[in-house]
C-alpha cells in the first residue's frame, strides 16, 4: 500500500493528486495492516494526516479512518490539535468535495426542490 501511495504521489501528472478518498484509504490500510501501538503505525498515521491537512483534504472519511489508525483517544486528540469534527480549520477542508455535500446543496436540507 505504501509503495502504491508513493507512486501516486510521484506520478501526479499521470494519476492526478491524492484526494480525501486516497488519504482515507491509506489511513484504513494503516489501521488494518500495521500492528496496534507500533512506531511505524504512529509514524504513518501522523505523516498521512498532516499531509492531508496541509493539502486541505480532511473530510469525514479521513477523520473516521484516522480515528481507527490512531493508537488511542489521546493520540487522536493530539493529531486534531484541539479541533473537533464540527470545528475544523477551513484550511484543512478547503479542497474536499464529498458527494453528500453537493446533494444537500442541490436538494435542500429536507429534499425540497
Amino acid at each position: 500500500a505504501a509503495s502504491t501511495f508513493r507512486q501516486l504521489v510521484q506520478n501526479q501528472d499521470d494519476f492526478g493528486s491524492p484526494n480525501h478518498v486516497t488519504y482515507g484509504t491509506m489511513l484504513k490500510c494503516v489501521a488494518r495492516l500495521l500492528p496496534h501501538g507500533s512506531s511505524e503505525r504512529k509514524r504513518w498515521t501522523k505523516k498521512l494526516f498532516r499531509e492531508c491537512c496541509s493539502k486541505g483534504m480532511v473530510g469525514g472519511m479521513v477523520l473516521s479512518r484516522m480515528r481507527e489508525a490512531a493508537g488511542s483517544a489521546d493520540e487522536y486528540r493530539h493529531l486534531m490539535k484541539g479541533n473537533t469534527k464540527g470545528s475544523l480549520p477551513k484550511k484543512w477542508t478547503q479542497n474536499v468535495h464529498e458527494k453528500n455535500e453537493f446533494r444537500r446543496r442541490a436538494i435542500g436540507k429536507r429534499g425540497e426542490v
